[in-house]
């Protein structure tokens, strides 16, 4: 309803609220600074929203109608994504050419090819193909909010025309060459079921990824563990911080070695919100600590939301943006709360019980309470196990997660005792596989509501 309000309403708002919030700084009327700089915050955000999603004039949302064969020029922006039936990438669209003529476009869409044709990122590209809307609501909201508005479906190889490579971004470049790099050495070196799984938790890569076990970790409220997220980021940085210790790198430029790895994982693993958001508070972590500074967990959160949103504003109504910080904000208000309330009910103090079970309990608990209505009201799947499968397979894929950053470095560094680990990871994936396809038969593990 906000996209109908003309913009003038929302910044004359703004300049009011602007107004009183100094008129209350000045005279030291601090309800009503903070009060009235809050709405000016909200009135501003909102007419950037509304900006950010006003297309332009020469948008293909607005020039090219839906189901239409069309020719279009320009660039691939994206790391295109390789299925058994297709290839898929995001073309940033510069010309839309029909009958000999070219006409200036703007716009981003999702391209559909048939397989057996090598894309990359920044490859410059005549595409020739149908336009159209995904049906699927989701997926429709889902590219909307990246502000992607149609599809081109490509059917034959012919019809795509090769100009030659447009680097766009060199980081990204990198980040996309690494990881095709180290997709490779895990494809390579163990049996695909496997592969696919650690290509999910390790490289963001989930297209290989079994329909069956994903289906289990979403009745078990597990899914989260086959999304990089925070948990794969802190992995990434311990093992690097403990690798560049042991070759003697003082501990500045170590904290500036590990922020620059830190923010390639986060391009090469698809930069999604709850990566974006523990790769800055990892960033701002490790740069306080080279500057001998203390970070704070909250003002580094609401840093990195900030950054997110200034990047792309819809990302407030992004499902895994939420989930994302209301995990984090669990955690660190919400569970050592409800620890608390447990050790008052226990006499004797002990250290196994809790750092071991306690502990972990209430962090599992505090995110489960948090984030389940937010999946409930979504995705229709309430998961009592939750709780349990959390305890269980949260610590046991950290191992599986740690070995398998060590099979890629082994594959890196001395190829030749791969093997070992990759035997050793393919074990460890295969009785996780075990575990949460039996929770999730259990009995009233999950419930559905359609």
């Amino acid at each position: 309803l906000y996209t109908n309000i003309p913009f003038f309403i929302f910044y004359t708002a703004s300049f009011i609220f602007l107004i009183l919030a100094i008129f209350g700084f000045i005279f030291k009327k601090d309800k009503l600074f903070y009060f009235s700089f809050l709405i000016f915050c909200f009135f501003i955000a909102a007419g950037y929203l509304k900006n950010i999603n006003e297309l332009s004039i020469n948008h293909i949302n607005h020039i090219l109608p839906e189901d239409r064969l069309v020719i279009l020029k320009g660039s691939v922006i994206s790391d295109p994504v390789y299925k058994k039936d297709k290839i898929s990438f995001i073309f940033q669209t510069n010309d839309s050419i029909e009958e000999k003529t070219a006409q200036k476009i703007s716009g981003e869409v999702l391209v559909n090819l048939p397989t057996g044709k090598n894309i990359f990122y920044g490859d410059s590209l005549i595409l020739k193909g149908k336009i159209y809307k995904t049906s699927d609501l989701y997926f429709h909201k889902f590219l909307e909010q990246n502000q992607i508005y149609s599809i081109l479906k490509v059917k034959d190889k012919k019809d795509i025309i090769y100009l030659g490579e447009h680097l766009l971004n060199p980081v990204k470049f990198i980040a996309y060459k690494i990881k095709h790099k180290l997709k490779n050495i895990i494809s390579q070196s163990m049996p695909s079921l496997q592969a696919g799984f650690l290509n999910a938790i390790l490289l963001g890569d989930r297209e290989s990824l079994s329909k069956t076990l994903n289906g289990a970790f979403i009745k078990t409220g597990t899914a989260h563990i086959i999304a990089i997220s925070g948990f794969n980021v802190g992995i990434v940085a311990i093992i690097f911080w403990i690798l560049l210790k042991i070759l003697g790198i003082k501990r500045k430029t170590r904290c500036f070695l590990i922020i620059f790895i830190l923010i390639i994982y986060c391009i090469l693993t698809g930069a999604t919100s709850s990566v974006v958001r523990a790769t800055i508070m990892g960033v701002i972590l490790f740069l306080g600590y080279a500057l001998e500074k203390d970070a704070h967990i909250y003002n580094s959160l609401a840093l990195a939301a900030l950054i997110i949103l200034t990047i792309n504003p819809n990302q407030l109504f992004d499902i895994g943006f939420q989930l994302s910080f209301l995990s984090v904000l669990a955690m660190v208000y919400l569970s050592p709360k409800i620890e608390n309330l447990i050790l008052k009910f226990i006499k004797q103090e002990n250290y196994f019980l809790k750092n071991f079970i306690i502990l972990p309990f209430a962090i599992s608990l505090a995110c489960w309470l948090v984030t389940s209505p937010i999946i409930l009201f979504n995705f229709g799947i309430f998961s009592p196990i939750t709780l349990l499968a959390n305890l269980i397979i949260v610590p046991y894929v950290t191992l599986i997660t740690a070995v398998g950053f060590v099979l890629i470095l082994s594959g890196l560094i001395l190829p030749i005792s791969i093997s070992i680990f990759a035997l050793t990871e393919a074990f460890l994936i295969g009785i996780l596989f075990e575990i949460v396809i039996f929770l999730s038969k259990i009995p009233g593990a999950y419930f559905t509501f359609h």
